[in-house]
């Protein structure tokens, strides 16, 4: 099937007349802005995407002119339904794509995307046989890659302190109970980390206070006391979580904890993927050319901090005579 629609693409790329055929079909039809197929390349999984993505949003008009031109290209009706399904199977591979390579994703929904996808690759059964055996085939490679995704300690901890998803991704109730335990340890450390900085000096006793006697009832086994850290944890995880789109940091703005919001911003500064820094490192490669190569590193810093940021000034009006 993609071999056909890439003979397809292949063919109205490099036939000027076919591309004109389409534009002034599409212009025809009243569309002002007409599109142009794409290709895709081997390099990027999610050119493939695109391609059926295209076809199948310009699918009448190139039938019309396949047709009108009597080009030696067979897509039949049952090719087409069989990329609508390949198309609705990809798709949600790239919204993956596209939620952890934001510069403000953090790593805190890789766990959830995971377990998304397991669940997107699941077969129905409405699905044709071709599209079962590629979710099955998608599924098992999931699980083969990410099967020890639960061990990553970090990734447990971002993932509670996530207000979107908190414990509703985890496998089962001891990888809650594991995520829960080291939480609450980076709490105990932040407290521990506090008291030290605020430590008083103590009083000095010149006697020991008297002994006092054990009764019978101090041998009793003592009920369990939950640290201030677990009741802390318990009272976060009782609320109802964030919607899917929210801000977690406008959450944790609000929130009344200062052990808690010191923990998120060791685990929520922490992106997604490396999207990001690659980015940056294109940036820098479009900075420093054969042109340019007298640049400081100081001024190469400069230039992509401002390349990176400048968005975030837009609106903001900065007079000159502010700065000098």
């Amino acid at each position: 099937m993609m071999a056909a629609f890439r003979k397809m693409v292949g063919h109205f790329k490099k036939s000027n007349v076919s591309t004109h055929r389409l534009i002034t079909v599409q212009k025809d039809m009243g569309i002002s802005n007409p599109l142009k197929l794409v290709q895709d390349v081997p390099q990027r999984w999610n050119s493939g995407y695109f391609m059926l993505a295209r076809s199948i949003e310009l699918k009448k008009f190139l039938i019309l002119v396949i047709s009108e031109l009597k080009i030696p290209i067979e897509i039949s009706a049952r090719m087409w339904e069989l990329a609508e399904q390949v198309y609705q199977v990809l798709g949600v591979f790239y919204d993956a794509t596209k939620a952890g390579e934001g510069d403000f994703s953090p790593i805190s929904q890789n766990i959830p995307t995971i377990v998304n996808l397991k669940k997107a690759m699941k077969p129905d059964e409405q699905d044709s046989d071709p599209i079962r055996k590629m979710k099955k085939s998608l599924r098992s490679a999931l699980k083969s890659r990410f099967k020890s995704i639960e061990k990553n300690e970090f990734l447990l901890v971002a993932t509670l302190l996530d207000p979107r998803f908190k414990a509703h991704y985890f496998s089962d109730d001891k990888v809650t109970a594991k995520a829960k335990k080291l939480l609450a340890a980076e709490c105990d450390e932040v407290e521990d980390n506090t008291s030290l900085s605020q430590m008083q000096p103590k009083r000095v006793f010149t006697e020991p206070p008297p002994a006092k006697r054990r009764c019978l009832w101090d041998y009793d086994d003592p009920e369990p006391e939950e640290s201030p850290s677990s009741v802390l944890i318990e009272d976060y995880l009782r609320v109802p979580r964030s919607g899917r789109k929210a801000n977690p940091l406008d959450y944790w703005k609000t929130h009344p904890s200062a052990t808690l919001k010191k923990v998120v911003r060791k685990y929520l500064c922490v992106p997604a993927s490396s999207a990001p820094s690659e980015r940056v490192f294109s940036n820098a490669g479009l900075i420093v050319t054969h042109l340019r190569t007298r640049l400081s590193p100081e001024k190469v810093e400069m230039l992509l901090f401002l390349n990176r940021n400048i968005r975030f000034l837009e609106g903001l009006v900065i007079k000159w005579e502010d700065i000098v």
